[in-house]
């Protein structure tokens, strides 16, 4: 359940200067390595080692600045979300899975395991939480806002925390029963030595401007376990979930998509990863379609698994 579905007003009182995360510290914490510290790398090469709820904040992103009564924060629709999804992440990261062999086909490595629909619909919400707020999607909302300013005669402005939190607040329903209900989740889990980073955004098709029936979104859990949601055409219902180990090639191709949707910084635990021209850019940038090859045989071998 959402956790408030309203805009939260402050009954006269005046807004206070708050650290809004993107990157919930609970979950961030996974991130940190045995001195409590995760690091911060940035586009160019730059890095930073620092505990991990110092990093993934705006300051005030989620305040809406109006006069009157309608000013407020949308800061408490995250409250389930943050609360439950680190207690999910700890349990699905015990799950078993399959040894990593690349001789085989990749339905061969699929373990389907179980998941109750509360912990489903939670994980959902989780991962609509991740993907609205991550800075990649801000980017997105502010280019369509000033697109529709500019029709107007506006000049160019800076990013507007009150317009972004708005449109957060109006897409936020959307892309939570999206990924809800249906569609199929393969957690990712690191070959051993190997591990995933984390970035400023995330591949995903979602954009919230509706319940959408056909979706796919990549996210970095923890620097051992991704998780790749998305709903095909066609696809078998059963299982509803499933693990599969990447070797350590792949584990690095999840790794450069991330990059791809990062702009100013990627974080890691303790393997630096390599800097991509994608990357050095300082661009958010997309993967044309969302896909690339190996995903999109992964979703076709997963649609069509059906365990005996």
């Amino acid at each position: 359940m959402i956790g408030t579905s309203r805009i939260t007003g402050l009954k006269g009182k005046p807004l206070k200067s708050e650290l809004h995360h993107w990157w919930p510290r609970k979950l961030s914490a996974f991130w940190n390595d045995k001195d409590g510290k995760v690091t911060r790398l940035s586009w160019e090469g730059k890095s930073l080692r620092a505990p991990s709820a110092q990093f993934g904040a705006i300051t005030n992103a989620h305040h809406i600045k109006l006069q009157g009564p309608w000013a407020g924060t949308i800061e408490p629709l995250f409250g389930d979300a943050d609360t439950h999804l680190p207690q999910i992440v700890r349990r699905l990261a015990l799950l078993p899975c399959v040894a990593a062999n690349l001789s085989c086909p990749i339905e061969d490595r699929l373990l389907p395991v179980g998941i109750d629909r509360v912990e489903r619909e939670r994980l959902g919400e989780g991962l609509a939480s991740l993907l609205i707020r991550c800075p990649s999607h801000r980017h997105l909302i502010h280019g369509v806002t000033e697109n529709i300013w500019g029709r107007f005669g506006g000049d160019e402005r800076k990013p507007d925390n009150t317009l972004t939190a708005l449109n957060m607040h109006q897409q936020y329903r959307q892309m939570v029963d999206s990924l809800k209900f249906g569609g199929k989740v393969v957690l990712l889990m690191a070959a051993d030595g190997t591990e995933f980073i984390f970035g400023e955004g995330y591949l995903n098709t979602l954009r919230g401007s509706t319940v959408e029936l056909q979706y796919r979104c990549l996210v970095p859990l923890t620097p051992n376990m991704a998780v790749l949601a998305f709903a095909p055409s066609r696809y078998f219902i059963q299982p509803p979930l499933c693990t599969i180990r990447l070797s350590q090639m792949e584990v690095e191709l999840i790794n450069v998509v991330t990059q791809v949707y990062s702009r100013d910084y990627i974080f890691y635990r303790e393997r630096e990863p390599q800097l991509t021209e994608h990357f050095r850019v300082r661009e958010f940038r997309r993967l044309q379609f969302e896909n690339f090859p190996w995903l999109d045989e992964l979703m076709q071998s997963v649609s069509r698994f059906s365990p005996r």
